[in-house]
């Protein structure tokens, strides 16, 4: 499985979308 993987760039992805908001 490769939910860790997943989890990263999950989290920057909404990291991202915070920073925009």
């Amino acid at each position: 499985m490769i939910i860790d993987e997943n989890r990263q760039w999950l989290i920057d992805f909404y990291k991202e979308r915070e920073w925009y908001q």
